[in-house]
């Protein structure tokens, strides 16, 4: 699982959860989050949370913002790029960032063998999704018109 920093929690939590389709599991107020969307399971952390159990202090200003690129490996890179295009879609009359800016585009099989894809979240974090590949593994024909899964559709 790969985790998150963000000045904001609740912030990022609407984020993740009003316009990129994700469903929240746990959340400690202030602290963590963990979000799922399908399969896909993110973890967003506060940036100077108070200590506790877990987490240790961070010194840091409270308005201090720093954008991060982090990797996120996953099984299925279509069907996650799917989930996210539909939700921003939905919302693209509301969002801080244009969608085209939010997501790269369909994943893309990069030369070192990786189905890959970006995602800019509204705290400015970015996001590369990538699937490892072999050479034995098929290519899909036309990844960007394979149907959502029902497991990927958000369930309210």
């Amino acid at each position: 699982m790969t985790p998150i920093w963000t000045p904001k929690l609740d912030a990022a939590v609407a984020d993740y959860c009003g316009v990129m389709g994700f469903d929240v599991v746990q959340q400690i107020t202030g602290v963590f989050a963990l979000l799922r969307l399908g399969d896909l399971r993110l973890q967003l952390w506060q940036r100077g949370a108070r200590p506790g159990r877990w987490e240790q202090a961070l010194d840091v200003p409270e308005n201090w913002r720093r954008p991060d690129h982090y990797r996120v490996v996953l099984d299925s890179p279509f069907e996650v790029y799917n989930a996210l295009q539909s939700a921003v879609r939905a919302h693209t009359h509301s969002l801080l960032i244009p969608e085209h800016q939010r997501l790269s585009g369909p994943p893309r099989l990069q030369p070192w063998g990786t189905w890959e894809f970006t995602l800019t979240d509204a705290d400015g974090n970015l996001l590369r999704f990538v699937q490892w590949v072999s050479s034995a593994a098929p290519t899909p024909a036309d990844p960007s018109v394979l149907p959502l899964p029902a497991r990927m559709r958000r369930q309210t």
